[in-house]
């Protein structure tokens, strides 16, 4: 009777640990998920801090030098920050032609692209096709002309 009672006791205490792990984890994944809730309703908030933060970081020299030479805080943050902005204005019309120009380049050619794609994915399989598997290959050569149908279809 005791040898059971033990047998008894050493399975209710498995099942206990294993209770336990399982809430663990279960009580794990409900904090991890409210979390990315909390952190989703906070993110915008917490996105203008930053940004905000950056800004400040830039502006800080900038407003401290001009306080240096006599020109009172309020004023030389505003300068300071006109300042920034006129240099990140000017840093995105540069920018800007160069890149709207190789986007359109892009563009334009990827249907050219897809069927270059294509065509290599053809020649390798024709070339490095050792294993003979029909179904493989076909399936490939399927998503293949798929993708360049799409990329027609949208440009």
């Amino acid at each position: 009777m005791d040898q059971k009672h033990q047998n008894f006791s050493d399975s209710s205490q498995k099942w206990k640990q294993r209770g336990l792990m399982v809430w663990t984890v279960i009580g794990l994944a409900a904090l991890f998920a409210l979390a990315l809730y909390v952190l989703g309703i906070l993110g915008q908030a917490v996105e203008l801090l930053a940004i905000g933060a950056i800004v400040a970081f830039v502006c800080s020299p900038v407003t401290n030098w001009l306080e240096d030479r006599g020109v009172p805080r309020g004023i030389s943050a505003l300068i300071a920050l006109v300042l920034t902005l006129i240099v990140l204005v000017g840093f995105l019309i540069l920018i800007a032609q160069p890149l709207v120009f190789e986007l359109t380049t892009l563009l334009r050619n990827a249907p050219s692209y897809a069927s270059q794609i294509g065509a290599m994915a053809r020649e390798f399989w024709q070339n490095f096709d050792t294993q003979s598997n029909p179904a493989v290959r076909q399936t490939v050569e399927l998503a293949i002309q798929v993708l360049e149908y799409q990329l027609l279809l949208v440009f």
